[in-house]
């Protein structure tokens, strides 16, 4: 096992694991694939249905030249991109070449996640206060007066930030995802990017690797069909709780695919696991839930925004 690591890196990784006859290979890449400006994704989110599905909900009757939201300009996102499906790719043709079965998951995403400290991520823009406030008008019930005060605004990486919650708050949950996943996208803060795990979905299939949807699986565990945020403690590294869940999705693929021996018992429960080895006092002291700052006009002064 290897973590923080590049896509790069892992596919050293694996040709070193290779030469070593393994009986199977799991790759779970892609949180650590660059953290790219917002203006780095322009043609990347134009192949993407989902961004070019948020023209239909955009506030009308603005031209699509004046709409305030993204529209990035840069090829650094699509290299980045192009290399790391170049490197998924090497892994499976190296693993298939060797004989050895191999696995490639899809990431769960906590879609949700705002940093607290602006000194690590300043490449980024600074949160409007105007942001919080519309989001405060949304988190009192007040879901039009918000949403219409963001689709005027020009800070678009957080404004998508605020649509999402605004839209899940009102129950609209499509228009919740849509938002929240272009808010990855756009400023996605080390986690894997939504468009890597839809094309994920679409490679891996016919490639004769193993898919484990780790990523939907997430979503399936809210009714929002948004990974609850409560199972990470972080931008991308998930409690116990999550782990087991993506451990139950990861199982269940390979074993569906063959790639493990029948089982013959019932899968063990995650309480049954817990006593079975003891874990319970360690896990009591582990990281509590990520928790979205309920504390708005904090947030906007730990990014330093504007006055």
């Amino acid at each position: 096992a290897a973590m923080s690591q590049t896509s790069t890196r892992v596919r050293a990784i694996v040709d070193e694991l290779l030469a070593l006859e393994p009986d199977l290979v799991i790759v779970l890449a892609g949180n650590n694939e660059g953290q790219q400006h917002a203006t780095a994704l322009n043609r990347a989110l134009h192949r993407w249905v989902v961004y070019r599905e948020l023209k239909t909900v955009l506030k009308p009757p603005a031209p699509p030249e004046e709409r305030p939201y993204f529209t990035p300009q840069s090829d650094d996102l699509l290299g980045t991109r192009e290399r790391f499906f170049e490197n998924v790719d090497g892994m499976i043709a190296a693993a298939k070449a060797a004989g050895v079965p191999i696995a490639v998951g899809t990431l769960p995403i906590n879609g949700y996640y705002t940093p607290d400290d602006r000194t690590l991520y300043e490449s980024y823009p600074p949160m409007a206060p105007e942001v919080a406030g519309a989001l405060a008008a949304c988190r009192a019930g007040r879901f039009d007066e918000g949403i219409t005060a963001l689709a005027d605004a020009q800070d678009a990486g957080w404004t998508l930030r605020a649509l999402a919650e605004c839209y899940e708050l009102k129950g609209d949950f499509a228009a919740a995802r849509r938002y929240g996943d272009l808010y990855v996208e756009q400023m996605p803060f080390n986690r894997i990017r939504p468009s890597y795990n839809d094309e994920l979905r679409e490679r891996v299939p016919g490639s004769g690797a193993i898919l484990a949807d780790l990523d939907r699986a997430a979503r399936a565990l809210s009714p929002q069909g948004i990974a609850p945020p409560e199972l990470f403690v972080d931008y991308c590294h998930m409690r116990y709780e999550g782990y087991f869940e993506m451990s139950r999705t990861l199982i269940d693929a390979l074993a569906k695919a063959g790639a493990l021996p029948p089982m013959t018992l019932p899968a063990p429960t995650r309480d049954a696991i817990l006593d079975a080895k003891g874990w319970r006092d360690t896990l009591a002291q582990s990281p509590p839930p990520y928790q979205p700052s309920p504390d708005w006009p904090a947030v906007v002064a730990a990014l330093g925004a504007h006055p």
